[in-house]
């Protein structure tokens, strides 16, 4: 399970984003889980998934047409 506060932390010690651009970040992998579970390409949040379910879930979202 994951939190959007560890992601924060990731991406300011991995990159060179800036804090506007993480929180877009932080607030598109919302976005997503949320459309994504509203069309039934994924049964439950990107945040309680553990490596393994997010590895299929992000190959699955990244065949559906609508994203």
């Amino acid at each position: 399970m994951y939190d959007l506060n560890d992601f924060s932390i990731w991406l300011k010690k991995n990159t060179k984003l800036s804090d506007s651009s993480i929180s877009k970040y932080r607030g598109a992998v919302n976005t997503v889980s949320n459309e994504m579970i509203a069309r039934r390409v994924i049964c439950k949040s990107l945040l309680e998934m553990e490596a393994l379910e997010l590895d299929i879930a992000i190959f699955n979202i990244l065949l559906n047409d609508y994203f």
